[in-house]
Formats: C-alpha cells, sequence, structure tokens
C-alpha cells in the first residue's frame, strides 16, 4: 500500500482511536462478525492494526499526522 493519508487527530481523537483499534484487533483475533479467517490472513489483519496502533503510541507529537 504505497497511498497515504494525513489526518490532523487531538489527543482526545488519537485516544479514541487507539481503543477503536484495540477493539478491532480483538475481534479479528476473534474472528467476531465474520466467518473464520484463515490464519495467515488474520495474522496479517492484526500485524496492520499492531504497526498503525504502534506508530500512534510512539509519536505523540507526530499524532496529528496519521499516514
Amino acid at each position: 500500500m504505497n497511498e497515504t493519508t494525513n489526518v490532523e487527530l487531538t489527543s482526545q481523537q488519537r485516544d479514541i482511536l487507539l481503543r477503536g483499534l484495540r477493539f478491532v484487533r480483538s475481534s479479528v483475533t476473534m474472528g467476531v462478525g465474520e466467518q473464520r479467517l484463515d490464519d495467515e490472513i488474520r495474522d496479517g489483519q492484526v500485524a496492520a492494526i499492531d504497526v498503525l496502533s504502534q506508530r500512534l503510541q510512539d509519536n505523540p507529537a507526530e499524532a496529528a499526522k496519521v499516514s
């Protein structure tokens, strides 16, 4: 994926987004709301969610620019 999007976020919005990502990660891991995903697909989705979450957590000064 080469396309990026910049989004301005307040710290409160960033926290909401992080909470939402934790919820999405849990639902992907447990396969909630859909047919059970192939382990490889599920692991890829969880890894992508983890990368985004980590970017938001590691760099709060840059949290206003989510790519």
